[in-house]
């Protein structure tokens, strides 16, 4: 009876892994290029596509889902968006090209549900170049002090088509 016991919880274990396996948060895109860009341009064929990093991994078992969401665009909140928890945004955005300032939030969510979202990360006044692909992305550099671990957020934004970092700013 024991290894039955043991059997079956080991069945259940497996299986609650397997179906974190493929976790995205809220229905955001785990695959950058699946995302469909919120079009602010209407349209226009001297637009900026404007990319918000997501990434998928896998900590202590569990599938987590880490991604940036635009939540502003030229000091507005943009229609849809919200930095109140739950965060909501954009993933991608198409803008007219020209200088603009941009607000998002990070968030790390897995399956089980606990994970952090932290928003008011800015950059104002980038130019985007008509035609031009960029990403807005970031690293992590994790701080331990005593119990409690504090985590800062370097973001940047990289031109994709010419390789150029237009912005970068490290907490």
């Amino acid at each position: 009876m024991p290894r039955l016991l043991s059997a079956l919880g080991l069945l259940t274990l497996s299986a609650l892994l397997s179906a974190c396996g493929t976790f995205n948060y809220n229905g955001y895109q785990t695959d950058i290029a699946a995302v469909r860009p919120a079009d602010l341009a209407q349209s226009a064929t001297q637009a900026s596509l404007i990319y918000f990093s997501t990434a998928a991994e896998r900590e202590a078992g569990l599938s987590v889902h880490r991604l940036l969401l635009v939540t502003h665009l030229d000091g507005r909140l943009l229609a849809g968006a919200s930095t109140a928890t739950p965060v909501r945004g954009f993933q991608a955005l198409q803008v007219p090209a020209g200088k603009h300032s941009l607000q998002w939030c990070w968030l790390s969510k897995n399956a089980m549900g606990p994970g952090g979202e932290r928003c008011g990360f800015k950059a104002d006044n980038v130019e985007f170049k008509a035609g031009q692909r960029y990403l807005v992305s970031w690293n992590n550099a994790k701080a331990f002090e005593g119990q409690a671990t504090f985590v800062r957020i370097n973001s940047q934004i990289k031109n994709l088509d010419s390789g150029e970092v237009v912005f970068h700013h490290e907490q």
